[in-house]
């Protein structure tokens, strides 16, 4: 328990470097996940999820205090990241702006088939949008 210990004091003592604010987070907790590939041996699954959250990290939380853990779920690996809301000993929170945020999740999602394509990943942040909207009128037609 020394380590969790030492680990809490860490993000608590980064957290006093905050002015106080009335419900303000002094942590985030993000989650990266794989879905378990029967077709594979999970050892070489489970060093392809610590790859994509290395790179990650190294996009999203660079200079954040950071704390890890992954575990095995019945049919996904699942990495939980705890992410310090300021950078290490700075004064002011790390706000990352929403389109940020999505071009590095679309990033890792197209880095993982070109890294590990036999881990057969589905899409999903890259998928096509149909941004064209119908006019009332060609609503009412097609219904």
């Amino acid at each position: 328990m020394a380590d969790h210990d030492a680990i809490l004091e860490a993000f608590e003592q980064n957290s006093r470097h905050l002015p106080k604010r009335k419900n303000g987070n002094y942590l985030y907790h993000e989650i990266v996940s794989l879905p378990l590939n029967t077709n594979f041996p999970v050892e070489r699954q489970i060093c392809a999820l610590f790859d994509v959250v290395y790179r990650y990290l190294e996009l999203r939380a660079e200079k954040l205090l950071t704390y890890g853990r992954m575990h095995l779920e019945e049919h996904h690996l699942h990495f939980h990241l705890m992410l310090s809301s300021n950078e290490l000993g700075s004064r002011k929170r790390f706000r990352l702006p929403k389109a940020v945020f999505s071009k590095i999740q679309k990033e890792m999602e197209a880095y993982l088939p070109s890294a590990y394509p036999e881990l057969e990943q589905k899409s999903v942040y890259a998928k096509p949008r149909n941004d064209a909207k119908q006019t009332n009128k060609e609503f009412q037609y097609s219904k």
